[in-house]
């Protein structure tokens, strides 16, 4: 992804290096936008993500802390495909979605590095510093029912889109199966992490470079649920 997606140094459509957090206020629609972090790693803020329209595929060359919810405007409903936003964030290392974040929209890619090492995403972190072990993940990720745990702030992760990577550790700890209902609706889920794929994933696909054609990947309709053979 990190490689071969990109549109080659010097086409209109690459924006290099700019000085900000990762942002959709900033002129990148129907861009790719390179960040070459490495340390410390690229954030992503609330005031700068949330409300997200356009099209925008962001590569970070480094770790990505993601502080806050990144949700899509109007994504009760649009007038046309060309008003569906997709958000595409490919990075070269690791993602840290912090403990206090409820719902991310969009693709999420982290790919290892040359040596192996790195391409995973924690869904339960503060900055970069994760919790794996079972008393860690009781006691900072369980919104409460550890005892240490309590007033963290963790919440349930809904994630409308898709996470790719390496390896994806799930370390929340939000309810129990003894909270679950038999035939339970993803809407009202008791599951700690939820993922829905919404058709905004195929409707807009990622700004990645054409593979084949210029129309390579596009639809106009789906007649069919998805997954797509």
């Amino acid at each position: 992804y990190y490689n071969t997606t990109q549109y080659p140094a010097g086409s209109p459509v690459r924006v290099e290096n700019p000085s900000s957090n990762l942002n959709n206020n900033a002129g990148f629609n129907n861009k790719q936008v390179f960040y070459n972090y490495g340390t410390p790693p690229a954030t992503v803020k609330t005031a700068t993500m949330n409300n997200y329209t356009g099209k925008t595929t962001f590569y970070v060359n480094g770790d990505l802390e993601i502080k806050n919810d990144i949700i899509y405007k109007n994504s009760s409903g649009y007038g046309s495909i060309a008003n569906i936003p997709n958000l595409t964030i490919v990075v070269l290392g690791n993602i840290y979605v912090d403990r206090s974040v409820s719902q991310l929209d969009g693709i999420y890619i982290a790919q290892p590095l040359a040596d192996g090492t790195k391409g995973r995403i924690y869904t339960c972190a503060v900055g970069s510093t994760v919790y794996t072990t079972p008393t860690e993940v009781y006691d900072n990720c369980s919104g409460g029912y550890g005892v240490a745990g309590a007033g963290h702030n963790v919440s349930k992760l809904v994630v409308n889109g898709s996470f790719i990577a390496k390896k994806v550790i799930f370390n929340r700890a939000i309810n129990t199966l003894n909270d679950s209902i038999f035939k339970e609706p993803y809407v009202n889920s008791n599951g700690a992490e939820t993922f829905i794929f919404t058709p905004e994933v195929f409707l807009s696909p990622p700004l990645f470079r054409p593979v084949s054609s210029p129309t390579s990947g596009d639809y106009n309709s789906i007649a069919v649920l998805p997954p797509i053979l």
